[in-house]
């Protein structure tokens, strides 16, 4: 673009209606050039020491974000996993506890049955011994 403004000014009669028309919108030439250079001098230097440490920032971020949700889904998995096991200790925990209590009650059964047994033999005896007496 600048070599056509630089060709057009050199134009002969063209050129000096373009060079009053720059001059008519307050364009000078060198100015605009000079200022061309700067911004890109700094548009440059931004971009090497502000925008590529900065994304550079984002990307080191992405990445520690990324592995925070991949941890996250671990542990969602992990936690599962724990509340099964769980689960499965407290049911066996519940089948062996009700079979406690089975053979607890059978044992009481058979005690109780044994005891009055014994205190039914013992009253019979007692009952011959007194007839006997009588």
């Amino acid at each position: 673009m600048l070599d056509a403004l630089f060709f057009l000014a050199a134009a002969g009669p063209e050129g000096d209606r373009i060079t009053e028309l720059l001059h008519r919108f307050g364009i000078d030439l060198p100015y605009l050039l000079s200022q061309i250079v700067s911004f890109g001098v700094v548009a440059f230097l931004l971009y090497k020491f502000a925008f590529r440490p900065v994304l550079a920032t984002m990307d080191e971020r992405n990445t520690e974000i990324a592995d925070g949700l991949r941890y996250t889904e671990e542990m969602k998995t992990k936690l599962a996993d724990a509340e099964k096991q769980h689960a499965e200790t407290l049911k066996k925990a519940s089948i062996e506890a009700q079979k406690i209590i089975e053979e607890s009650r059978a044992t009481a059964k058979a005690l109780l049955d044994r005891e009055t047994a014994q205190a039914t033999e013992k009253t019979q005896q007692m009952l011959t011994k007194a007839e006997q007496a009588i």
